[in-house]
């Protein structure tokens, strides 16, 4: 008998909507865990394959099986909430260092802020941020002038 996966509806009744698929049910393989915990880890997908066993294109399929990214990103998610409940525990901590009195501990946490700061910091472009649009124009207009003005070549000028 197949099973299938329950909802309820407005009318609070239940019913059976789709049939549970086999990748709602079944983990991944040992196997492909230990691919996608070495790929997490930094390890090379040369080192990976001779770990594993599995040839360099079975490293990328089992990469790119949604299955496998499924875990991925829970992994991920789970990394994300950690780091997420740490922050206001370092920046009190950074924010501790700062009013020090030794120099050198003020120092390293001036740099740590400083290297966070820049993560934060709304990016400009290399033209500068005072250029507007306008600006932009104009110059390609006088440049557009510039050659368009010159002389021709036969001009004896």
């Amino acid at each position: 008998m197949p099973e299938y996966a329950l909802t309820q509806s407005s009318d609070n009744q239940i019913r059976n909507k789709r049939k549970v698929r086999r990748n709602d049910l079944v983990p991944i393989p040992h196997r492909w865990n230990k691919v996608l915990g070495m790929h997490l880890a930094g390890v090379s997908t040369k080192d990976i394959c001779e770990e594993t066993g599995y040839s360099l294109g079975n490293v990328y399929l089992v990469l790119k099986n949604p299955r496998v990214q499924a875990v991925r990103q829970q992994m991920l998610s789970v990394y994300q909430d950690e780091f997420e409940a740490l922050f206001g525990q370092v920046t009190e901590n950074i924010r501790k260092q700062l009013t020090d009195t030794d120099v050198k501990t003020q120092q390293v946490a001036q740099d740590q802020w400083l290297k966070a700061e820049k993560k934060f910091n709304i990016k400009h472009s290399k033209s500068g941020p005072s250029e507007s649009a306008e600006d932009m124009v104009a110059k390609l207009l006088n440049v557009n002038v510039q050659v368009n003005v010159a002389p021709p070549e036969g001009d004896g000028r």
